[in-house]
C-alpha cells in the first residue's frame, strides 16, 4: 500500500491527462517541475523527458 505521501503525490498528478508528455510539462508548467524534482529521488530531465504522466504515476507508485 502507498503511503500517504506518495497518495498525495499521485493525486496532483491527477490534475493532468495521463498521456502529457513528461518534457513538454516540465518545460511549460513551473508547478509540475517543481513537483516532480520534489518527488522523485535523484531526478535526471533526460531518464523521464519520454514518459507520460501515466509512466511517471506508476514510477511514484513504485519509490
Amino acid at each position: 500500500m502507498a503511503s500517504a505521501s506518495i497518495e498525495d503525490d499521485l493525486e496532483l498528478l491527477d490534475q493532468y491527462r495521463e498521456t502529457e508528455n513528461v518534457g513538454q510539462l516540465y518545460d511549460t508548467d513551473d508547478r509540475f517541475a517543481s513537483f516532480i524534482r520534489r518527488t522523485i529521488p535523484g531526478f535526471e530531465f533526460p531518464d523521464f523527458s519520454w514518459m507520460t504522466v501515466r509512466q511517471v504515476k506508476a514510477h511514484i507508485a513504485r519509490l
